[in-house]
């Protein structure tokens, strides 16, 4: 017949067994977490990897005019002898174009460069800022997870896309902010003048915002002065 004394030994024996066995359940639950962790891809909305500097166009480039716009308060370069068209009237769509670039004897309905803007008074991120203006649809404006951050000649930093769709045309697309406003340079590949990509890494890596000291209206005082 058990005594007492045996069966708290054989309580204190069976609780041990218990905690033995509970322990080593939770080492192999914990152990298990970490492989399945890291057998999960890379969360997609971790940033891409940072080059640091935008393509260099050709060191020894055509000769160069530079477009000034006090009212907007930036400029940058362009090829001698292309115009830059300034859209005053702004359109009804979510990004309005600012500016149209093309050679001065081009025919093609499908412009080369286009410079657009959107009002951003809150300064939201542009991933934020995307969201707000895309709301339910999956088409992105003015982020994607695709975009490269990249630092301009001039210290400008802007996000490229390789592959964006403006207004269903296939086009390669920087973004960049300042202050409460976010602009996009726009290339239309299916324009396909000559040193097209030269042209356009030309002009973000030129592009400047300053602030003019004699600010006017935008269409009379913009300038194009050679470079």
């Amino acid at each position: 017949m058990p005594t007492l004394h045996s069966f708290s030994v054989n309580q204190r024996g069976f609780i041990s067994s218990v905690t033995i066995i509970l322990f080593l359940i939770l080492i192999g639950v914990f152990g298990w977490g970490i492989y399945y962790f890291r057998q999960q891809p890379i969360n997609k909305e971790l940033p891409r990897q940072i080059q640091l500097n935008t393509p260099q166009p050709s060191p020894t480039p055509g000769p160069l005019e530079t477009y000034t716009n006090p009212t907007l308060g930036f400029s940058f370069d362009y090829p001698k002898g292309w115009k830059v068209k300034e859209i005053i009237v702004q359109s009804s769509k979510v990004l309005h174009s600012i500016l149209e670039l093309s050679p001065a004897d081009y025919k093609n309905p499908t412009l080369p460069f286009k410079l657009l803007s959107v009002d951003n008074p809150a300064k939201l991120s542009l991933k934020d800022l995307d969201q707000k203006l895309s709301g339910k649809s999956e088409v992105t404006i003015i982020y994607s997870v695709d975009d490269v951050y990249m630092l301009t000649g001039s210290g400008l930093t802007v996000n490229f896309r390789n592959e964006g769709d403006c207004s269903g045309k296939k086009c390669q697309i920087y973004t960049f902010q300042r202050d409460t406003k976010v602009y996009q340079l726009e290339s239309f590949l299916e324009a396909n003048v000559f040193e097209q990509r030269e042209i356009f890494d030309r002009i973000i890596n030129s592009f400047k915002f300053a602030d003019f000291s004699k600010p006017a209206a935008l269409g009379a005082s913009a300038s194009a002065t050679p470079h």
